[in-house]
């Protein structure tokens, strides 16, 4: 078997649907499926290949894989469905609940992130949401009632995608669908029209699949579906969810349901070219893991790799039906990925771009942390004032005044001594009044109500020890007092209510 590696880059964003259907929800897939890499290379080949278009395209000799995401310097694999980690524990440690253990997870949960690096990261590859409407028919006006959605995979995305041919094809074959895919742009996905879906491809290395590591005296052995599966039922040739050991062509296994994990999903895909959907696809999810018991006389892990090497099932030609036994990574209960390079850990974080919309978005994240902080400030000085509403102490006036002064503030310095002042100011050699430049809560006859002791404190200095044991920074100064004073003014409200 010949294998021919690419890597894809998104030159913009590409849509690409995980049904066809019209109504309803729109949702993007987090990879390149097998089937739009099969339709760019026929678009340009299919005509000049005459009768060898159906090796090519439909006997399953060719197989387009999809194409999965370029990570940490290798391609990233679905997730194995057989990973869980303790919900809410206090480690988020991998455990791979395929193997068996004397412990139990008492919560298990799936990681929720589609894709997992040889280096053993969880990642989601990026997507944009993007609002769009329908244009009238021959006009250059928005049609009224068609407003919709679209989520594609964001443009600079790289992915690896493979190309496996059968030895006894010609190599002119492999030839012919190598330069058709490096020539040009390529059109990947729905609405190629309306700006989305254009990408590149390039000539990679092709990634080696690992071999068998079977486990203990290797009478079970575990299937990794690396893509979806669409099995066959061997006696009615219809489609089935039962990963029998028969439906994969194989005697001498037993299917081990109690280590299996598997996740299905139907749908039927449009072919651009015929202007309708195929015929419906149900396949077990990439990322299932499937167990299975070798009975007498079974088959070795490594030969039953030799024997799926070219995948199972129908779809083939879109590359559907890739199985790998026994990987590494699902050998022991916690998984083991490739320690990370040195010159890897090392590296720095790329700076943040420069953006006025991503600048907007730090503002609102940074505005948003702090008042959150000023909400616990002014609940921990609630506990402190409220024992001055008891008797004379500063009323709804008072606090009213107070929320309006820390609102109209500039600067928190000058929001302190506007309040709190204590030293008149004078001016060359005139002589200053008593009490006439003091602070707003200490001049006038609003100073006797800030007056009121408690444990032998003021009010008003016990305020402006709160306040600036904070070092007031304007922004949080001002929110805490502004939520402490609106607080103050509902409690004054029932002391009134109540006298």
């Amino acid at each position: 078997m010949k294998t021919l590696g690419f890597e894809i880059e998104l030159l913009s964003d590409a849509v690409l649907s995980a049904s066809g259907a019209t109504a309803g929800g729109h949702r993007c897939l987090d990879y390149l499926p097998g089937a739009v890499l099969l339709g760019a290379a026929a678009k340009r080949l299919y005509a000049s290949l005459g009768a060898k278009a159906f090796d090519a395209f439909h006997s399953g000799k060719v197989r387009f894989l999809p194409g999965y995401p370029l990570v940490e310097g290798g391609m990233a694999l679905p997730t194995p469905l057989s990973f869980h980690r303790e919900k809410a524990g206090p480690t988020a440690d991998l455990l791979n609940l395929a193997r068996p253990a004397a412990n139990r997870m008492l919560r298990p949960e799936l990681p929720g992130k589609p894709f997992i690096s040889h280096r053993g990261a969880l990642l989601v590859p990026g997507k944009r949401v993007a609002l769009k409407t329908a244009i009238q028919a021959g006009k250059t006006q928005a049609a009224e009632g068609q407003l919709f959605t679209v989520e594609a995979l964001a443009a600079g995305a790289r992915f690896l995608a493979h190309v496996q041919l059968d030895e006894d094809l010609p190599a002119e074959l492999g030839q012919a669908i190598h330069k058709a895919l490096l020539e040009g742009k390529l059109g990947l996905g729905r609405s190629r029209s309306a700006e989305f879906g254009w990408a590149e491809a390039r000539t990679a290395t092709p990634w080696a699949a690992p071999a068998p590591a079977p486990v203990g005296d290797g009478r079970q052995i575990l299937l990794y579906c690396l893509t979806d599966l669409a099995l066959l039922d061997p006696r009615t040739g219809q489609p089935t969810l039962d990963p029998t050991a028969a439906c994969l062509g194989v005697e001498g296994l037993e299917l081990d349901r109690e280590h299996t994990f598997l996740r299905i999903r139907r749908y039927s895909p449009i072919n651009s070219r015929r202007r309708r959907p195929d015929l419906e696809h149900q396949v077990i999810l990439q990322g299932s893991v499937l167990g299975f018991r070798v009975l007498a006389g079974g088959p070795e892990a490594r030969e039953l790799q030799r024997r799926l090497e070219g995948g199972v099932g129908a779809y083939r030609q879109e590359g559907l039906g890739q199985l790998l036994v026994d990987p590494p990574f699902l050998a022991d209960r916690k998984p083991v990925f490739a320690a990370r390079r040195p010159e890897e850990a090392a590296t720095a974080r790329p700076p943040l771009l420069a953006d006025e919309l991503l600048d907007w978005a730090r503002a609102g994240g940074q505005a948003a942390a702090r008042r959150e902080k000023a909400f616990v400030l002014a609940s921990a000085w609630n506990l402190e004032m409220r024992p001055y509403l008891k008797g004379r102490g500063p009323g709804r006036a008072q606090w009213g005044m107070l929320r309006e002064r820390a609102a109209l503030a500039m600067d928190g310095k000058a929001l302190l001594d506007e309040l709190f002042r204590t030293k008149p100011v004078t001016e060359g050699k005139q002589q200053p009044k008593a009490g006439q430049d003091a602070g707003l809560l200490r001049r006038g006859a609003r100073a006797e109500a800030w007056k009121a002791r408690y444990k032998g404190i003021t009010a008003v200095d016990r305020l402006e020890q709160l306040l600036r044991d904070e070092g007031c920074p304007l922004e949080l100064c001002r929110d805490a007092l502004m939520l402490l004073a609106a607080r103050m003014q509902k409690l004054g409200a029932g002391k009134e209510e109540r006298r």
